[in-house]
């Protein structure tokens, strides 16, 4: 039976109305989680567990089966891709390695090389080989595949670069040293001079030469010193001046 009350309709008779009451709905027995999702559909929420995971299981099978002609290429490793890659040079220069029957020698053949010429199979010694006998080859190689050349001089020539440039630069090859040179005068000249005379068994006339002055005056004029030259390269002047002098000589005697 449903609820309901008696209202005052408000009429002259003083009759009243009955209004029914709405009744509640029933109460859902179970909780459902708020982090499930709404069932799609009204079958699949009908599905007990079992056939609905039986389907996901179906069709994860047939997404396989559509993707089963797609062959993926397999990537080597970093490690052995790294490898090959530092050893290019290698596979370029010389063939595959092979052992020596009766031994336990491996070795590789150099493909610029004749057929006899085979080197043993070291990275070492193969690039020895490639600097003694292909450098050039290999430096052109290099440029073209834009490899870093690996050769033992090459290697310790842009080591002692690296270690050269972290160097700290100092004032020491900035400054040469000069000798303590006394100051002018006449007495220190006059010193000087005899000292000269004795020490080269020279003649007191000497002094009087005009070449001597020149040579004096010239080196009057210098600001920062005199640099005397070596026996090696006076000799080396006097030789090259008398073969000129012989020159100038021959031609001046040629045109009388």
């Amino acid at each position: 039976e449903s609820a309901g009350r008696w209202v005052d309709s408000g009429a002259e008779d003083g009759g009243s109305d009955y209004i029914p009451l709405s009744t509640p709905s029933p109460k859902r027995s179970g909780k459902r989680n708020a982090s499930s999702p709404e069932p799609s559909t009204e079958g699949e929420a009908s599905d007990p567990p079992v056939a609905k995971r039986a389907r996901v299981l179906s069709n994860e099978v047939e997404v396989l089966e559509d993707l089963d002609h797609i062959q993926t290429p397999r990537t080597p490793s970093n490690r052995k891709a790294k490898k090959t890659s530092r050893t290019r040079d290698i596979a370029a220069f010389f063939g595959d390695a092979f052992r020596v029957p009766g031994t336990t020698k491996v070795l590789r053949q150099c493909n610029l090389c004749r057929p006899t010429e085979r080197v043993t199979d070291y990275v070492t010694t193969l690039r020895r080989h490639l600097e003694a006998h292909h450098k050039h080859e290999y430096r052109k190689w290099c440029k073209a595949s834009n490899f870093t050349s690996q050769l033992p001089g090459f290697k310790k020539a842009a080591k002692l670069k690296q270690v050269e440039s972290l160097i700290q630069s100092t004032l020491d090859n900035n400054l040469v040293p000069r000798s303590l040179i006394p100051e002018y005068s006449d007495q220190n000249f006059c010193d000087a001079a005899i000292e000269w005379l004795v020490a080269t068994d020279q003649p007191l006339s000497a002094l009087d030469n005009p070449k001597f002055h020149k040579m004096i005056n010239i080196a009057a004029k210098a600001k920062s010193g005199v640099k005397i030259p070596s026996r090696k390269e006076m000799r080396a002047d006097v030789v090259s001046k008398f073969a000129k002098h012989l020159i100038d000589m021959r031609r001046v005697l040629n045109v009388r």
